[in-house]
C-alpha cells in the first residue's frame, strides 16, 4: 500500500526550530500540522510534556508523526535527558491515537569516533553527553510498542556548525595532508524530499541513516558559498571522517548525483 502525499495528515513536532524551518520551504504536503511549544503564527501551540492529552488529540487522524523536538548541543538550555522524555511522550500519544508510524530524529553522534562507513547495525560508542542521550532515546523507541523509525541524520547544510554558524573569523581544522574533516551532509531540499518519501512507505526498518550518499570535506561548503575562513592545525581529538552508510536508505529513495555535491547543498541553503 502507498500513501498519497496530498491526502495523508502529518504532524511535525518541534518544527519551529532550525531544522523545521529549513525543510518547510520544500514541504509539499498541504495536510501538515506544524507544531511549536511557543506561540507562533502558523504553528500549532502545545507543550509536549505538559499537555499529553492535547498531544493525543493533535495526533488523531494522522498517518505519520515526525518528531524534530529535542535538546541539541547548540540549544542545550535543558538537560539532554529531555530527549528521551519527549520521545516517550510522542510514542505514547501516537499509540493512543493509532498513528501508523512515528519518525524520531537521532544523530551521527551515536557512532562516536568509529572508523569506516557507519552502518545502522554497528555497535554504538557515543563520545558526548548528547550522543549518549540519543542512544537512550533510541533504546526507548525500539522497546516501545508504537511503530517507529529512527532517522540518524547527518549534517544538514545550513543547520550545521559550518554554514549555520559561519562567521568571518571561522577557522577550519586541517590535517597535515591539507584535507579538512570529512562528514556526511545533506541539503535542505533533499532532506525534505527524502522524509516526505519515507512517510509514504508502509514498511520501513526501525533505524535508517539519513544523508547524501557521498560525504564531503567541511571546507568545500565554505568555498562553494564564497565565505571566508582560515585554517588551523587539527588536534589529535579531531575525527577525520564521519561517513554514514546510506545503502539501506537507498533501498527506499533514489538520489540524484547533484544531491551529494556541496555546491547543490549551498544552493538549497540559500533558498531557505
Amino acid at each position: 500500500m502507498s500513501y498519497s502525499p496530498q491526502t495523508q495528515k502529518i504532524v511535525i513536532l518541534g518544527s519551529s526550530g532550525r531544522l523545521g524551518q529549513i525543510i518547510r520551504p520544500f514541504w509539499r504536503n498541504p495536510h501538515t500540522t506544524w507544531h511549536s511549544r511557543q506561540a507562533i503564527q502558523g504553528y500549532y501551540t502545545l507543550d509536549i510534556l505538559e499537555d499529553k492529552t492535547g498531544l493525543v488529540e493533535l495526533f488523531k487522524g494522522a498517518q505519520c508523526v515526525l518528531c524534530l523536538a529535542g535538546v541539541t548541543p547548540s540549544s542545550a538550555t535543558l538537560s539532554f535527558q529531555q530527549n528521551s522524555l519527549i520521545a516517550g511522550a510522542c510514542l505514547d500519544a501516537a499509540q493512543k491515537a493509532r498513528v501508523r508510524r512515528v519518525f524520531l530524529t537521532s544523530s551521527a553522534a551515536v557512532y562516536g569516533g568509529r572508523k569506516g562507513l557507519l552502518k545502522e547495525t554497528d555497535q554504538l560508542a557515543p563520545l558526548s553527553e548528547y550522543g549518549r542521550s540519543k542512544v537512550e532515546m533510541e533504546k526507548l523507541a525500539i522497546e516501545h510498542g508504537q511503530t517507529s523509525t529512527i532517522l540518524r541524520i547527518g549534517n544538514v547544510a545550513g543547520a550545521d556548525a559550518i554554514l549555520g554558524n559561519w562567521r568571518p573569523e571561522m577557522a577550519i581544522d586541517t590535517f597535515p595532508d591539507g584535507s579538512t574533516p570529512r562528514r556526511s551532509y545533506i541539503g535542505a531540499r533533499t532532506l525534505s524530499e527524502v522524509i516526505q518519501k519515507l512517510t509514504r512507505i508502509e514498511r520501513l526498518p526501525p533505524i535508517l541513516n539519513l544523508a547524501a550518499p557521498r560525504s564531503i570535506q567541511m571546507n568545500e561548503l565554505l568555498d562553494d558559498a564564497n565565505l571566508t575562513y582560515t585554517r588551523k592545525q587539527a588536534s589529535e581529538n579531531t575525527i577525520p571522517d564521519v561517513t554514514l552508510d546510506t545503502t539501506l536508505l537507498e533501498k527506499y529513495v533514489t538520489f540524484n548525483q547533484d544531491d551529494s555535491l556541496s555546491k547543490s547543498m549551498v544552493t538549497q541553503w540559500k533558498r531557505t
